[in-house]
């Protein structure tokens, strides 16, 4: 029986928890975490069919089967193209003192992810995700409220992870959407 306290939810529930709070991950969950995205990065119905059957899975209590496996290592193969592609389109300004890394992201990268690279490889205190007109804050400096930065771009979240949105696509538009991601991170922090 599911429900609760049983092993199976208990570890979905610690999964979310140690992604929503940046925890470390055991590699079921980080490569549960990566097909998430990798579904995430489909048409929408193939997502939905997908994470369906990936949910009807978990609740049988089988977190990884072959095609969740093949998914995986598609994933991983795409995701190498990305981050090379992200590295090269991060760019960073500076707020006051904090340094910001803005990234325009590639499928199959999704906002926790993408941050993550970002704060591997340049050292900053706000990393920004962008993907259409999408824009997720993660902060890696405590004095940072992502959630003040998120609401001057309609949207919201948490201190340490928030997102918003832009009124136009970023990839057509990067020194625009790098102009509003700066003034909404100014009006935050004055």
């Amino acid at each position: 029986m599911f429900g609760g306290n049983d092993k199976f939810s208990l570890t979905l529930s610690q999964i979310a928890h140690s992604t929503d709070f940046h925890l470390p991950l055991d590699e079921v969950a980080k490569t549960l975490v990566c097909v998430v995205d990798y579904y995430n990065s489909m048409e929408k119905s193939v997502c939905d069919k997908n994470l369906e059957r990936l949910a009807q899975n978990l609740a049988e209590g089988v977190f990884l089967d072959s095609l969740t496996y093949e998914h995986f290592l598609e994933y991983k193969k795409q995701e190498e193209k990305a981050i090379e592609q992200l590295l090269k389109d991060t760019r960073t300004f500076k707020v006051n003192d904090f340094v910001v890394a803005v990234g325009f992201a590639k499928d199959p990268l999704g906002p926790t992810k993408t941050c993550d690279i970002i704060r591997e490889n340049v050292k900053s205190d706000i990393q920004v995700y962008v993907k259409g007109k999408k824009v997720s804050f993660r902060r890696s400096n405590n004095a940072i409220d992502c959630s003040k930065i998120a609401k001057n771009l309609s949207g919201g979240g948490h201190e340490y992870a928030a997102g918003g949105e832009l009124a136009f696509d970023a990839e057509k538009h990067r020194d625009e959407a790098l102009e509003e991601i700066k003034k909404a991170i100014q009006k935050a922090l004055s």
